[in-house]
């Protein structure tokens, strides 16, 4: 061992030597040599006869790889242990060894893609079934009212009504003037028996403009009511109307209650009465007994 380490050290120790003596030289040579660059000298004109340079044709993208799958690296075969490794071989034993490990990490698969789900179809509404024509019903016809008949009716029950007035002024005047010749001349006990006929016609006159005539009712012949009147000397009413016939009236006869009151009230809507009671005959007409229906007319 000892005996190569010597000769080993002069070699090393020549080179050395050898090598400061001939370096410097070199580098004078290499400085001292000059390069000569030939020039031409060209005449340059007003217009040039080159050509515009052609644009650089636009690079195309290349296709991107398709990642393959990349087969796993095989273990590389263990190294013979060496009794006479140095520290550098060692380090490049590590550093080979970590790219080892580091290309034998397993990649990470990635996940599978879910399957689409297919939508549920939506039900198909059931047609309604349409009507035929046999199916639909034809509107009924609404009755038409004759609007001439109507016209008739209508100004033939106010030509009687106007017609029923004319008559009952006709007759209370009549009355009156009866009356005005009675009181012109003296009258005997006979003759006031006679005038009390004409203050009962007198005061018809003067109701049958203050009630309804029930001549158009139903079963008109029944209604009939008798009232006792009590008039004061100026001719208002000295007290109410008093009913005397009938002296009761069932509350299920409708149409004679109805009868009834409106019989009162014309005795009281009509006062006072001194445009036909004279106050100066005050005892002859002071007191009257007085029959409402068709058969006291």
């Amino acid at each position: 061992m000892r005996i190569g380490v010597v000769p080993s050290i002069l070699l090393h120790a020549g080179i050395a030597a050898a090598a400061v003596v001939v370096f410097p030289h070199t580098i004078e040579d290499l400085a001292t040599e000059s390069i000569i660059v030939p020039i031409d000298i060209v005449e340059i004109s007003d217009t040039t006869n080159l050509r515009a340079p052609r644009p650089d044709p636009e690079p195309t993208p290349e296709p991107t790889p398709v990642a393959e799958d990349t087969p796993e690296p095989e273990a590389p075969p263990l190294p013979e242990p060496e009794d006479d490794k140095t520290p550098n071989d060692d380090v490049d034993e590590a550093g080979e060894a970590d790219e080892t490990v580091e290309d034998e990490t397993p990649e990470i698969e990635p996940e599978p893609e879910p399957e689409p789900v297919e939508p549920e179809p939506e039900p198909t509404p059931t047609p309604k079934p349409t009507k035929t024509p046999d199916q639909v019903k034809e509107p009924e016809p609404k009755p038409t009212l004759n609007k001439k008949f109507l016209d008739r009716a209508l100004t033939s029950a106010q030509e009687k009504k106007q017609e029923r007035v004319a008559e009952r002024e006709e007759k209370r005047a009549a009355d009156l003037k009866k009356v005005e010749d009675a009181n012109k001349s003296e009258r005997s006990a006979g003759d006031r028996m006679r005038d009390t006929a004409t203050w009962n016609d007198l005061l018809r006159s003067k109701l049958n403009g203050c009630w309804r005539d029930p001549s158009d009712m139903a079963n008109a012949d029944r209604l009939r009511v008798t009232y006792k009147i009590i008039f004061k000397r100026d001719g208002t009413l000295q007290r109410p109307p008093e009913r005397v016939k009938p002296a009761n009236i069932s509350s299920g006869d409708q149409q004679m209650l109805i009868f009834d009151i409106n019989a009162a009230r014309a005795i009281q809507k009509c006062a006072p009465y001194d445009d036909i009671f004279p106050p100066e005959l005050y005892e002859e007409w002071r007191e009257f007994t007085f029959n409402f229906g068709i058969a006291s007319e």
